[in-house]
């Protein structure tokens, strides 16, 4: 019985791993596009003001949630 309970243990830990590394490629990914489109001045100067605003409202409340 307690070779089951270890062996089921060890599965679960396995999922929680490979779900946990599939997390961490999405945000690498997203974290990569975010810091490319924040740092391109070509890309912020064809926002206009109001655009820009918005830019930066959605950029700083995805700091404050990543």
């Amino acid at each position: 019985m307690p070779v089951r309970l270890c062996l089921a243990l060890e599965q679960f830990a396995d999922i929680g791993n490979r779900e946990a590394r599939f997390g961490l490629i999405l945000m690498s990914g997203l974290n990569a596009v975010v810091l490319l489109g924040a740092t391109r001045a070509d890309l912020l100067s064809a926002f206009d003001g109001r655009q820009r605003l918005w830019a930066a409202a959605l950029v700083g409340i995805y700091a404050i949630c990543a």
